[in-house]
């Protein structure tokens, strides 16, 4: 490891990337994570008042926000809600179809933050609405038009992150690496996330080829084989 490397936590070497991203012109419209991030108030403070850069970050239940002059649990400002303050939507497609909760928010104090709202969110599933146990909570930051149901989409996405490792993991091999070095470990997780982002690409530009073929085409039966790609481009097949 380079002399000049320093430690960093996860949430400093986040925003580290983000920074490189938006230095190079790259802009998200929601960043979106996990607990160590969202219980890190540097890092949300950061994406607030550096990029004013909405997101979706998960909490604890003991995560502290303030609503008025007074300071609150999470915990405490969900068990406080009313039923009607709960709706039942949908945070996207999933194996088995439409993934619905119960989901509600509450405005929280964020400054002066402009077009721009800090709410805390809580998500609870269908078959457990009485067991706070199962509840998740989740800090947001966007703009004050946002609503409810585009909150719960965004939150959603991030099992894609989850995804995105395992299928690197499982077809790429990004976790199959012998290498002891700082230099050599790059390369692999450089390569390997190549590959990824080429096949990402790849497979956004055939699928939907595929969908609009011909059912009763010879080619039919090699959908998802490289003989149905080279057909699908006009390639030869041999």
């Amino acid at each position: 490891m380079p002399k000049t490397t320093k430690f960093a936590t996860k949430a400093q070497l986040a925003q580290q990337m983000l920074q490189s991203a938006w230095d190079a012109g790259l802009r998200s419209a929601w960043v979106v994570a996990d607990e160590v991030y969202g219980n890190d108030a540097g890092f949300w403070w950061w994406l607030e008042q550096t990029g004013q850069q909405s997101y979706v970050l998960t909490v604890n239940k003991k995560h502290s926000v303030v609503i008025g002059w007074q300071p609150y649990r999470a915990e405490a400002v969900c068990q406080s809600l009313s039923p009607e303050q709960w709706q039942r939507l949908s945070c996207g497609q999933g194996s088995k179809g439409e993934r619905e909760y119960e989901w509600a928010r509450v405005a929280v104090n964020c400054g002066d933050a402009g077009n721009f709202q800090r709410w805390l969110v809580f998500r609870r599933a269908l078959e457990q609405l009485d067991q706070p146990q199962h509840v998740s909570y989740y800090q947001v930051f966007a703009p004050k038009d946002t609503s409810l149901a585009t909150i719960a989409k965004v939150a959603g996405k991030r099992s894609c992150i989850e995804e995105c490792f395992k299928l690197a993991k499982s077809q790429l091999g990004l976790a199959d690496y012998e290498v002891r070095s700082w230099v050599g470990w790059h390369r692999h997780m450089t390569l390997v996330l190549a590959a990824q982002a080429f096949l990402t690409v790849l497979r956004a530009q055939v699928e939907p080829l595929i969908q609009s073929s011909d059912s009763s085409s010879p080619f039919f039966a090699l959908t998802g084989s490289l003989a149905a790609f080279k057909v699908l481009r006009g390639c030869s097949l041999s």
